[in-house]
């Protein structure tokens, strides 16, 4: 088991992992690797048999997106229609970590999709402490070598620390890495840089064009994509969605854009990812399919991102986008054939949830599932029909990887096409 760090394959592999600070990327919402610590935390957590679906090809990975721990009494959301359990989200992380460490291998890394802390910490005062809180249990995660665990930054990380080189300090003093990057797994579990494995990892960061941005030059960008389709002020609190098109809610201040230099250095990741015959896992703390969502939380270049994933991505290559952000959680089979899943976040239910588990992924036999101690509390409704989620895992299928020196189906935008459970 490792105590070794992604942000080392960082350091190896300067293709891709890079950070990649080209005009608007100055924004930044830093990705920062933590090193695996070979200590467990507690417990195992109850849930369904941990073998099932389980195979030599299959990598397995440990997910968990919006934690959004603050040291206070239950709240609500802005529109007081859901409550919001600040402390209980961090005792679901430090049951996480357990079922997590309980595995009989290794995981290969943990993704932690963004928004470990909640914005209420800044008000509060409470950001450096609430941030030592969540990285105390993170630091206990135990994975393969070379593994750790991969931070996504979201809005609520930068509403506590809009500067980006702060941010890093604070994660364990990786200031400067990477704010979007990729990296290579195997069967083995073994991770690597980009162009080893057959499977690659791309991370995404959906606000290097945002509000949160302490550069001026991002901020206005960021207005000026905003104005084009939301008419209210947006630098201050309120409903900014109010009268806005179905189409358009989510040109909102929460939310951020991907940015040119970086959907450019997406396709072409995606480009060498087929050339190798690799298969595509994306990361990104907001969703990118608007039926994957409510349909207010995307990024506002979200469809430049679709058509990116689907002409370079296409015909098997891309196998899901995972996200957060929603806290309810979404479901979309994307016109390419892949699958968008968004997670649901553990300030749901507090203490009595279980929005944490493990997805597995077998090229080889072509599924991708989800095991947890209790599904239902991690995944969208739309993949917990049938109610058996708390005793069986949930299983995906994967479409068969084509050939690029063949034709790819054409797809249409935004169609979202039957479940295969």
């Amino acid at each position: 088991r490792s105590r070794n760090s992604l942000g080392a394959v960082c350091d190896r592999d300067s293709r891709s992992m890079r950070a990649h600070r080209v005009g608007l990327a100055a924004s930044g919402a830093a990705l920062v690797y933590l090193g695996a610590q070979a200590s467990a935390f507690g417990a195992r957590a109850e849930g369904a048999p941990r073998a099932a679906f389980r195979s030599t090809s299959a990598i397995r990975f440990g997910v968990i997106a919006d934690v959004q721990y603050a040291d206070a009494d239950d709240g609500t959301n802005f529109a007081r229609t859901v409550k919001r359990h600040y402390r209980g989200a961090l005792v679901q992380l430090t049951r996480a970590v357990a079922y997590w460490n309980d595995e009989p291998e290794p995981l290969a890394f943990v993704a932690n999709l963004g928004d470990v802390i909640d914005g209420l910490c800044a008000k509060l005062g409470q950001s450096e402490r609430a941030l030592d809180d969540v990285l105390s249990r993170f630091r206990r995660v135990v994975t393969a070598e070379g593994g750790g665990v991969v931070h996504l930054k979201g809005n609520h990380e930068l509403y506590n620390f809009p500067d980006v080189e702060e941010l890093g300090k604070r994660l364990d003093g990786l200031a400067g890495s990477p704010e979007y990057c990729s990296f290579g797994l195997s069967p083995a579990g073994a991770v690597g840089a980009a162009r080893s494995g057959s499977v690659r990892v791309i991370a995404l960061d959906p606000y290097q064009v945002a509000m949160m941005s302490p550069s001026e030059q991002v901020r206005s960008e960021a207005r000026r994509m905003l104005a084009q389709h939301n008419p209210h002020n947006v630098e201050g609190e309120g409903n900014w969605a109010v009268g806005l098109a179905s189409d358009k809610r989510h040109f909102v201040p929460y939310n951020g854009a991907l940015g040119t230099p970086q959907l450019q250095w997406l396709a072409a990741e995606l480009r060498d990812a087929a050339a190798l015959g690799q298969r595509v896992v994306v990361l990104a703390h907001t969703p990118l399919h608007p039926h994957a969502c409510g349909g207010s939380t995307m990024p506002w270049d979200y469809e430049d991102a679709l058509r990116v994933l689907r002409d370079e991505g296409g015909g098997g290559v891309v196998v899901a986008v995972f996200a957060g952000h929603d806290h309810t959680g979404g479901y979309a089979q994307d016109a390419g054939g892949f699958h968008h899943v968004t997670f649901q976040s553990p300030l749901n239910l507090g203490e009595s949830g279980d929005c944490y588990g493990i997805v597995e992924l077998d090229c080889e036999r072509r599924f991708l599932a989800f095991h947890g101690p209790r599904l239902r509390d991690l995944l969208p409704a739309r993949l917990a029909q049938g109610g058996a989620l708390d005793n069986s895992p949930c299983r995906l299928t994967i479409d068969p990887l084509v050939s690029r020196a063949q034709p790819l189906p054409s797809v249409a935008d935004n169609e979202s096409q039957t479940v295969r459970v």
